[in-house]
């Protein structure tokens, strides 16, 4: 506002004084009377206007702070050292950002070599890896060829025999024999750690079988002898075989299973071999119920069909030591 007035009264004063020149040669014609009054008026116009910009400019000084006179006095005093900070602060920074940008591209080309590398090891690795797991996998079970042993009424007896050659893994499925007309019936079976066993499809009318296993699961047993040890403890004694005295009479083996070990079952089974001249003769399974801790059971077993002379029995127990739900608790009752 103080800028504008002032232009306006310069603006002012100049038109007059040049319209007072302009006039002054005619004054001249007409008198010196009317020229000195111009005179005056002029010298007023410039009182007015030295006394508006004295005040303005005291107002103007008395309207800034003690602060900001101090800081504009800074200013003007310091005005090269900062433009002389901000130039060094830009170079500064810009040979910083040319020093990362070569350190990261540097880097780069270093780290690309040192990622592949790890990438083959590790691509390495990975196959050692798979290795190892294919390694301590379990081995499939192995099978025999199917037996078969004729019995009475066209009935036969089919068994083979099993294999599993893992030492610290459990094998649990369904097997079952077929025949050509018949899908035959699933039976669970198991083998345990390192065993081999019969698995037996007894009484069927198949004049030939198959034999098919499903729903094989494995699993993985730690320290399995000492397991072994504690938990698979049946004596059998007493073995007796009971040839029929009369044609048609069936013949019977005889014989005493007791539990030595400190846990009780719930289902023991039990494998019979009668044995020929060395020739397998006859088998049979039976399965006793709730087989309690230092309990001796008197067991029999009966075969209706004829049979040779028998000079050797062998029976084996069939039990999964590792069943948790095959264990009685000590404190339950015997049905």
């Amino acid at each position: 506002m103080r800028w504008v007035i002032n232009g306006l009264i310069l603006a002012f004063f100049g038109g007059l004084d040049k319209g007072g020149k302009h006039k002054n040669m005619e004054t001249r014609k007409h008198g010196k009377h009317k020229n000195n009054k111009k005179n005056q008026f002029n010298c007023f116009l410039v009182f007015v206007f030295l006394c508006y910009n004295i005040n303005m400019s005291k107002a103007f000084s008395q309207n800034l702070t003690d602060r900001e006179l101090k800081f504009s006095y800074w200013y003007i005093t310091h005005k090269l050292a900062l433009r002389r900070w901000l130039a060094i602060f830009l170079i500064i920074a810009s040979v910083l950002i040319w020093f990362y940008v070569i350190f990261e591209m540097t880097f780069y080309a270093i780290d690309y070599n040192f990622e592949a590398h790890n990438l083959s090891r590790l691509v390495s690795s990975q196959n050692s890896y798979l290795a190892g797991l294919e390694t301590r996998a379990p081995k499939p079970l192995s099978f025999s060829p199917i037996n078969i042993l004729s019995g009475d009424d066209n009935r036969r007896d089919f068994f083979i025999e099993a294999a599993n050659s893992n030492p610290d893994w459990l094998a649990v499925f369904n097997y079952k024999f077929t025949a050509s007309n018949s899908g035959g019936e699933n039976k669970r079976g198991f083998i345990l750690p390192g065993e081999k066993k019969y698995l037996m499809g007894l009484g069927l009318e198949n004049a030939e079988s198959g034999f098919e296993i499903a729903d094989l699961q494995w699993r993985r047993i730690n320290d399995f002898e000492r397991t072994k040890n504690e938990r698979l403890r049946f004596n059998i004694t007493d073995e007796e075989f009971h040839g029929g005295i009369a044609p048609g009479d069936p013949n019977s083996v005889s014989f005493n299973i007791t539990n030595d070990s400190a846990y009780n079952y719930w289902e023991v089974g039990i494998q019979v071999f009668l044995w020929s001249g060395g020739q397998l003769a006859g088998v049979n399974y039976i399965t006793i119920n709730q087989l309690k801790t230092s309990e001796t059971r008197k067991v029999e077993l009966n075969w209706t069909n004829q049979l040779p002379r028998i000079d050797n029995i062998q029976v084996i127990s069939d039990v999964n030591i590792l069943d948790d739900n095959n264990i009685m608790p000590q404190d339950s009752p015997v049905n």
